[in-house]
């Protein structure tokens, strides 16, 4: 069997072993669990101790195997800008990885927040530690070589590692053989330990999972977008369903100003982020109208309504906006229930926010880029609309569906 694929089974026998000792309580199997998790921290601080090792004996090896200086320099400079890329593209990876799975969002309030709290220091010191982008080059260069490999400080010991590699380049042949030697051994050796270690990673990730899922166990918080929030637990989870257990109601649905967003449909990515962030905002339903100057011809309403539900997640919302069809902009004014004040983004001129919102069922209209035609704003007007001012600035039809919810809300909606 494939050493993957022991990994996969052992990480998800640990993660149902650790489940049913948390979902059962029972004392004897998480008695067990804890004593197997040290299996698990040693798999990882073996992994840890060795690849410093590994990584100086090679690079070195490599580098001063080129003889030539500027070979040297050149090669040097790309492995740092390497390092230097695939740093970022990991901090990036792990930035998209968070904001997706959310990571803590699932699990009870109670629990999330004692987590937090013993990383608040932590957090704060790293918030505080950070380092103007020179002082952050200067220090690639170690004061101690030894303190950084001590320290696990990659960028430095590579540094030092290829400088120390040119230099061995450049002795005779009959002085760097030695050094070559000891360090191509160094890399044999680490190469051995490397595989006794990996003979280990099926235990050590049974031992992590197990330690993981025993502690937390599978629950989430879950809504349905009416009744409130509640937590839940895994029943059963197959390859595309999953049945939950609902054990208890954890807050009550939120209460919402009746405030409707109708919006003109612009570009895809546009749109998109123009309905996550009204649903962020509170908007109760959005509304896509079609006018004259629409230049989106198909409005995805299963794409948008993924996003909302997203983004409710991401903020923790109990609710979550309803989206409409899209409707032409002449029905959505002309059926608009009378009760339901209408306001216009008009961008040739309108009452101040200030004084024209006021609570009570409303609907917010905006236009598409370019705007409404005289005849649009004709009908809207004869509608019963009231034309609003968003400024003197021209703003990106996005913005200013946003721009007219932010201003209900702080002067007419809930943010008072």
């Amino acid at each position: 069997m494939k050493l993957y694929t022991k990994i996969l089974i052992a990480l998800a026998l640990g993660a149902t072993i650790g489940v049913i000792a948390k979902a059962n309580d029972i004392v004897w199997l998480h008695t067990i669990i804890k004593t197997i998790e040290p299996l698990g921290t040693a798999f990882i601080r073996l992994m840890t101790m060795i690849v410093l090792p590994l990584v100086v004996s090679s690079l070195l090896v490599g580098t001063a195997s080129l003889g030539d200086a500027r070979q040297v320099g050149k090669v040097g400079a790309r492995t740092l800008g390497f390092a230097l890329v695939s740093t970022m593209v990991a901090t990036v990876v792990g930035l998209l990885a968070f904001a997706v799975m959310r990571p803590g969002s699932g699990l009870d309030p109670v629990v999330r927040d004692g987590l937090a709290a013993q990383f608040t220091t932590q957090a704060a010191s790293a918030a505080s530690a950070q380092t103007p982008l020179v002082q952050t080059l200067l220090e690639i260069i170690p004061r101690n070589p030894f303190k950084a490999l001590a320290d696990l400080d990659l960028l430095a010991v590579v540094f030092f590692t290829i400088l120390f590699g040119a230099a061995t380049g450049q002795l005779r042949p009959e002085r760097k053989a030695p050094i070559l030697a000891f360090f191509d051994g160094v890399s044999d050796v680490s190469m051995v330990i490397i595989g006794w270690v990996m003979k280990l990673a099926p235990y050590g990730v049974f031992a992590l999972s197990a330690a993981v899922f025993a502690s937390f166990g599978a629950e989430l918080l879950v809504f349905d977008g009416l009744s409130g929030e509640w937590l839940a637990r895994i029943a059963e989870a197959g390859r595309k369903r999953m049945t939950l257990s609902v054990e208890r109601k954890t807050r009550e649905p939120e209460s919402i100003p009746d405030i409707w967003l109708a919006f003109a449909p612009v570009k895809r990515a546009q749109t998109d982020w123009l309905v996550e962030k009204a649903t962020e905002l509170g908007a109760a339903r959005l509304v896509p109208v079609m006018t004259q100057r629409t230049i989106a011809e198909r409005v995805r309403l299963d794409r948008l309504e993924s996003i909302a539900i997203e983004a409710a997640e991401q903020c923790g919302r109990t609710r979550v906006p309803q989206i409409v069809e899209p409707v032409p902009l002449r029905r959505f004014a002309e059926d608009l229930d009378p009760s339901r004040h209408l306001y216009f983004a008009d961008e040739t001129g309108g009452e101040p926010l200030a004084s024209s919102f006021r609570e009570g069922p409303t609907a917010i209209l905006v236009g598409p880029e370019g705007g409404f035609t005289e005849e649009e704003r004709g009908f809207v007007r004869g509608a019963g609309a009231s034309a609003i001012s968003l400024g003197p600035r021209i703003l990106r039809a996005e913005t200013a569906a946003l721009a007219a919810l932010s201003a209900y809300m702080a002067l007419a909606g809930d943010w008072r």
